[in-house]
Parts: C-alpha cells; structure tokens; sequence
C-alpha cells in the first residue's frame, strides 16, 4: 500500500543527438522583374529608326556617293540606315525598358544630331565628304556613349525632361545675349553666346535633376514660372522703353534683353526653389 501510494520516478530525459547536417534556410523569393512599358519601347525605336535614316544618307555624302541621277544611292542608303536603326533598337529595347532610358537615349539621339550638323557647319573649309564624315563620327561617338551610360543608369523622366528644357532656356539666353552690346568678333561670338549658355545650362540641368527632389510638379513649375517672368519683366520693360517713360535718348535694346533674360533664369530658379 504505502509502494502504491508513492509516486513513480519520472524516466530519466534522453537528448536526441545533433543532425548530421542542418538544412539550409530556406532561399528569399527574387523580387519580381518590373514589366517593360511598351510605349517607352516604342517611342525609342521609333527615333532610333529616324536617326539610322539621318546617319545612312549623312555616310552617303561622306562616302561620295550623291548625284542628281537616276542611279543616285541616296535614297537606298536611306532606307538601307532607317532599317539598321530600326533592327538594333529592336533588339536592344530592353535598354529603354522604362520611360526615364527612353527619354534619356531620345534626349542624346536628337543632341547627337544637332552636334553634328554645328560641326558641318564649322568645317566650312574641309573638303565636303570630310565634313559629312565628321557628323557621322561625331553623332556616333554621342549615341554610342548614351547607350553605354543607359546600360547601367535609369534616370526618371522628369530629370532628363527638366535638362532638356533647361538647355533650351539656357541656349535662349545665349541667342538673347546676343542683342546685348557689340561683339569683340563677330565670327566666333554668336557661336560662344550661345553654346555657353546651352553647356552651362545643360550642366545646371544635370547637376539639378540628381536632386530627390525633381518631380513631375516641379519640372511644370520651373518651366511655367521661365515663361511668366521673361513675358513679364521683359515685356514690361520693353514697353516702358518703347513708350519713352525712361530710357528716352536711348534707342538700344539692352535694357528689354537684360530683362527678358533675367525673368527667364529667376523664373525656372523660382519654381524649382518654391514648389514642393
């Protein structure tokens, strides 16, 4: 009675040896890879289809290859560069997989262009087929650099957008700088007003759309307030001007032009400063 009534000793706790080998931990799911946006596909190989038309009938010309005949390759060559252009964008869209490439490879192809149609035009005294072949070299070197550039960095749309526009303000000032005073030389300052103000406007674009801040809002914003303060303080001084209530024995126009380019510059510095 009294060996029943005792409670029985608990079994003695037996440890299970360690697993030979541990299982791994289970691998992280790859985040999903962001869907290509068509129209940004489409706009890029659209304008690179142009430009290989542009850079087939510019490498006609530099090769010698123009006459006004029925034989002329001209518009072979054309086609011949539409083609390349339209070929290798195609299969290197994935390079504008998103509106910020697309817009950043456009902005670069129609840069490249201008680029060398400046450089055409500077090489007055070379040879023809040399001048076409220096914009042909020229543009190639730019959008082959924007390709490599494109390859490993994907802005968004509202930087490059705000560059652009800031090189069209900036290329502006240089044409309005050019109403202002005599030229020390006249054939080379029209060139120096307008590429300074086109560089060092590019160069503030550039420098201000790595900035967290650049949206869609302020881009709008920079633009809109450009436009109102060159129409309204370059307007309004033209019109004091022009209705002699200051200024009345001087008949130059720098006063107007000083204006407008100072609306323009504190305008687009205003609304990227003050909107949120």
């Amino acid at each position: 009675m009294v060996l029943m009534a005792g409670e029985p000793t608990p079994p003695p706790l037996v440890e299970s040896p360690p697993p030979l080998l541990e299982a791994p931990p289970p691998l992280a799911a790859a985040p999903p890879r962001a869907e290509a946006d068509i129209p940004a596909q489409t706009t890029f190989v659209v304008f690179q289809t142009f430009h290989g038309g542009w850079l087939g009938l510019n490498t006609c010309a530099a090769l010698g290859c123009v006459n006004n005949g029925p034989t002329s390759a001209l518009p072979i060559s054309g086609v011949v560069g539409a083609g390349a252009g339209f070929g290798l964008s195609f299969f290197n869209r994935n390079l504008a997989r998103d509106w910020g490439r697309s817009a950043l490879l456009t902005s670069v192809t129609v840069a490249s262009a201008l680029a060398g149609l400046y450089a055409w035009g500077r090489l007055a005294d070379w040879d023809p087929q040399a001048r076409y072949a220096a914009l042909v070299a020229l543009d190639l070197a730019a959008t082959g650099g924007a390709l490599w550039v494109a390859n490993g960095f994907s802005p968004r749309p509202e930087s490059v957008w705000l560059t652009d526009t800031a090189a069209m303000w900036g290329a502006l000032l240089g044409i309005l700088m050019l109403g202002v005073g005599a030229p020390p030389s006249p054939a080379l300052f029209p060139d120096a007003a307008v590429l300074g103000g086109l560089l060092a406007a590019t160069a503030t674009g550039v420098a201000t759309s790595l900035s967290p801040r650049v949206t869609g809002l302020r881009f709008l914003a920079s633009n809109g307030l450009a436009f109102l303060g060159g129409l309204v303080v370059g307007g309004s001084l033209a019109l004091v001007q022009a209705f002699g209530l200051a200024f009345r024995d001087r008949a130059s126009n720098t006063v107007p032009v000083l204006g407008l380019a100072a609306g323009i510059a504190g305008g687009f510095a205003l609304g990227f400063a003050l909107t949120p």
